[in-house]
């Protein structure tokens, strides 16, 4: 028989056929999936475990049971049969009791293979395909084959749509957000619209942007319009309406270095990271919602941004923009950005920036341009200088300048050991409007380390923050470690807030596998100046049938003298997903009702699929496999 699937690819395998009823080998089956699987010397039974070494199985045919992560399953009389030293197991099982589902088709003899586990080969593959991306993103890929693009007037290509309906205390919103990727005038095109019931349609609200590359245009090479971010803009503004120009290739260029970045978000949720459009890792947030990745510094601007998605379709993906405080160019290489539009706010005035730089040599980078923003009454026009600095592949420094508003100087140090150590210290010029803060200067220091011990892997990081204002100063601290062995994690946090009156608080979280394949989160938080335990959270997490989630959650929190329980139900269906959560928080109920799904259109709109997942701003890649008989390259029909 031929077993396909996704993940696996395609390899023959030899079964038994009876009453239209598939029996799988398992020493096969199971290598060709690289799980450990022995046969025990009598014969009688064959035994390993599947990723995780605790996570043992056996599959007695003495017995005629299958015990796997202390839950035994009877094997019904003729669905287990041994012959020729393997065992021949009817394909049921493999999908009910290690979720390797298997369906058969008898007319083809074929076998069709779905699994929600990550398996060894999976891991494997997975991490070769980030390994790939991180080499080009270093430019070590020189392609030998270019295939040009064609110039398409206009081409549908995807279709997100949510509908999110929440009751709170008599209140009902309607929210209904669509999103449409398409090909335009030889660019792409991206859109989303946005109604509610319980805000007024504005269009400041809704997004859209078409985007031009061509890396062999000589001047430019990007072109943005629509809704657009300026980098690095000075003033504290709203996204912008406008044009974006500029001269940087999107083909990446060499790596010199790596930087360690961390964030926090919700705790579960799952973090892609892409550099310059490229995904080239992703993660898990911890129990605690923290998350970290190593990004390889490129030569040019480098647009990071952070991809999430959580667990319930109202908050299905968001993205974030980080900043990287130092860019460098390759010697003798100019690069520049034009912005212009209006800002999206209820006056609409206009906003223009130029940034201009120029690599000096591989370790120095010397940049400068001006930024007008009409809002500022007193100062509208705002130029600046910066300057980055390579020290080796270790040390980096770099400075911003903008006279009558700010001065940044940073500095960044990476040893071997992957320890990197960051200082920061801004100051704002008295009475400046461009950056709104009240703050006149801010120092911050960050140290942070990855770190292996025995079958432990972890990341700490110590966090030192110090604002000053024109009566008194605010300084916070935060050190935290987390760990993670298999499938159980933990954080623990501690944070200090020194002003007026000094508070520290610690809070300790673990995400923990429990019997029945329940995912267990509790959280501890402790005020030490209060000497008493001010949060309590926890919730379950149950996978039910396939593609079935139910969660139960409590919490107390004491500071704000809150107390609620919460139950949630979500579902993905092969076309759509859809959830339904409940939260009671002092005697008042919260309901929330969600639905997503995609849809992918084919450049004749005669096949259109349907998709669980978001996929505008997407590509999408059709091969057709053909048979070239006079081996001239082009298809013989």
């Amino acid at each position: 028989a031929t077993i396909k699937g996704e993940s696996i690819g395609t390899a023959e395998i030899p079964a038994l056929v009876i009453c239209n009823k598939i029996y799988l080998p398992v020493t096969d089956l199971f290598n060709f999936l690289t799980i450990k699987n022995s046969l025990s010397a009598s014969g009688y039974a064959i035994s390993g475990h599947i990723m995780n070494p605790r996570d043992v199985y056996t599959i007695n045919r003495i017995d005629r049971q299958i015990l796997y992560k202390d839950s035994l399953t009877k094997i019904a009389a003729n669905d287990l049969i041994f012959t020729s030293n393997e065992f021949y197991l009817k394909s049921d099982y493999l999908g009910s009791v290690f979720g390797l589902h298997c369906k058969f088709n008898f007319r083809s003899l074929t076998v069709d293979f779905t699994t929600n586990t990550e398996l060894p080969f999976m891991r494997e593959k997975r991490l070769e395909q980030m390994r790939r991306n991180i080499t080009r993103l270093k430019g070590e890929v020189i392609a030998d084959t270019i295939i040009k693009r064609n110039f398409t007037a206009f081409q549908l290509g995807a279709l997100d749509w949510n509908i999110l309906s929440s009751e709170y205390k008599g209140y009902n919103n309607i929210q209904a957000r669509i999103g449409l990727g398409a090909t335009f005038a030889g660019g792409e095109a991206n859109a989303q619209l946005i109604i509610s019931n319980g805000r007024r349609f504005s269009l400041r609200n809704q997004y859209f942007l078409w985007r031009y590359v061509n890396n062999d245009k000589k001047y430019f090479k990007q072109v943005n319009i629509g809704t657009v971010m300026s980098p690095g803009t000075l003033s504290s503004i709203p996204s912008l309406m406008g044009v974006q120009i500029n001269n940087t290739p999107t083909r990446q260029r060499k790596a010199f270095g790596s930087y360690l970045v961390s964030d926090v978000t919700q705790p579960g949720w799952v973090v892609e990271l892409y550099i310059n459009e490229v995904l080239v890792d992703y993660t898990k947030a911890d129990a605690s919602g923290l998350f970290s990745f190593e990004i390889p510094l490129v030569y040019g601007n480098t647009n990071v941004k952070y991809r999430f998605y959580g667990p319930w379709g109202e908050e299905r993906s968001r993205e974030q923009m980080i900043h990287i405080p130092f860019a460098f160019l390759p010697a003798k290489t100019f690069d520049y950005s034009l912005t212009a539009g209006t800002i999206q706010d209820s006056l609409h005035q206009p906003f223009s920036r130029l940034n201009l730089n120029y690599g000096v040599n591989n370790h120095v980078t010397l940049g400068s341009g001006v930024e007008y923003n009409s809002a500022l009454n007193t100062q509208p026009l705002l130029p600046f200088v910066n300057a980055s600095v390579r020290i080796g592949n270790h040390i980096i420094f770099s400075g911003d300048y903008s006279p009558g508003s700010v001065l940044k100087g940073s500095a960044n140090i990476r040893l071997k050991n992957k320890l990197q150590m960051e200082a920061q210290l801004i100051k704002y010029a008295p009475g400046q409007q461009a950056i709104r803060t009240v703050s006149l200067e801010e120092r911050k220091l960050l140290v942070s380390m990855p770190y292996r011990w025995k079958k432990i892997n972890g990341f700490s990081r110590l966090m030192i923050n110090q604002a000053k204002f024109y009566k008194g100063e605010l300084k916070t601290a935060e050190f935290l470690m987390s760990a993670a062995r298999g499938r159980v994690n933990t954080n623990i946090t501690t944070y200090a807030v020194l002003f007026d009156k000094p508070e520290i608080m610690s809070r300790i979280a673990f995400n923990i596998p429990v019997p029945f394949n329940i995912r267990f989160t509790p959280q501890l938080q402790y005020h030490y100046q209060k000497n008493q335990v001010v949060l309590i959270k926890a919730e379950a997490e149950k996978r039910c049938f396939k593609n079935m989630v139910a969660t139960l959650g409590y919490d107390y929190n004491k500071l704000i003298h809150t107390s609620g329980f919460s139950v949630g139900l979500r579902h993905n269906f092969s076309f759509a997903q859809a959830g339904f959560s409940a939260r009671q928080v002092n005697g008042d109920l919260s309901l929330i009702q969600n639905a997503s799904g995609g849809l992918l259109f084919d450049r004749n709109l005669k096949n259109i699929t349907a998709s669980d997942r978001s996929n505008v701003g997407k590509g999408t890649i059709v091969i057709l496999p053909f048979l070239d008989y006079n081996n001239n390259g082009k298809r013989d029909r």
